[in-house]
């Protein structure tokens, strides 16, 4: 167990480091991580994002700082009365 924990904060660590060589926050390098990690043709929507963060108006802002910067773009779904992303 112990090596396990080891193994994920080395992971962690080592994408913290990632992130910030690349201008980017580490929550933000998640993000665009788990965007990655959606199968395909699956939409990435915000209320997707926010269940698994802590506080919904945070996933937001995570959200509108990454399109300020041009790593996504926010469209309205066609599907749902929710954004996409």
């Amino acid at each position: 167990m112990a090596e396990l924990r080891y193994l994920i904060r080395k992971f962690v660590g080592e994408g913290d480091a990632v992130a910030r060589a690349a201008d980017l926050e580490p929550q933000q390098y998640l993000l665009l991580l788990a965007l990655r990690g959606l199968p395909e043709g699956e939409e990435a929507t915000i209320a997707r994002w926010r269940t698994g963060w802590p506080e919904a108006h945070s996933a937001v802002e995570l959200i509108d700082r990454l399109e300020v910067i041009g790593y996504v773009r926010r469209s309205r779904s066609r599907m749902t009365a929710g954004k996409s992303w």
